[in-house]
């Protein structure tokens, strides 16, 4: 699928050169500004961690996105350090790159929705649906999923029908192109 979307991306260049438009005209944006967050990588210390969101708070950025170690314990006092870093007024999230279980899942919103997180993303492997279910029924803070989940744009009716996520992830790398990300983003914004 990702060989597709590469072909799919060259398509909607070429339309987009043909039409002498850049491609967020071509489908239908107007805003030339769009808001960024500051992502992390997994540091090894909690000082990389705090210098890098130092260095992101002063050139200017107000949302981070953690990626942290896969240790409920050390990420719950990551993410605190985080909300106490950077101040109630900036969108916080997390990335939970997949590596827990539901019953850590839980655990570790709990820990979200204390810090008020913006979003909690993929915090378990994107295969049991059911477990998805049970998480974003029983957290206050939003679930994000199914970004690289398989099945491209054909599965996300089935991640939403689910209510196995609040919110819901598109790219063009992991489903099929600008055609199937643009698929994904027409169906949330139904839902």
């Amino acid at each position: 699928m990702a060989h597709l979307g590469l072909i799919d991306l060259l398509a909607w260049d070429i339309k987009a050169k043909k039409a002498r438009m850049p491609l967020y005209q071509l489908l239908g944006g107007n805003d030339t500004k769009v808001r960024a967050y500051a992502s992390t990588v997994t540091w090894d210390t909690m000082d990389e961690y705090e210098r890098h969101i130092k260095e992101c708070i002063d050139v200017g950025f107000t949302a981070f996105k953690l990626h942290a170690w896969g240790d409920v314990k050390e990420d719950a006092k990551l993410s605190r350090n985080l909300r106490r870093w950077c101040g109630d007024g900036a969108e916080l999230m997390f990335d939970g790159s997949a590596g827990w279980d539901l019953v850590s899942s839980l655990k570790f919103g709990r820990v979200m929705e204390e810090c008020n997180f913006f979003w909690y993303e993929e915090p378990m492997r994107e295969f049991n649906l059911g477990a998805y279910a049970q998480l974003a029924d029983q957290l206050r803070v939003p679930v994000l999923a199914a970004e690289t989940s398989d099945g491209v744009h054909w599965n996300a009716a089935t991640w939403i029908d689910m209510k196995a996520l609040d919110m819901i992830r598109t790219s063009s790398f992991f489903k099929g192109g600008i055609t199937g990300a643009l698929k994904i983003a027409h169906l949330a914004e139904s839902h």
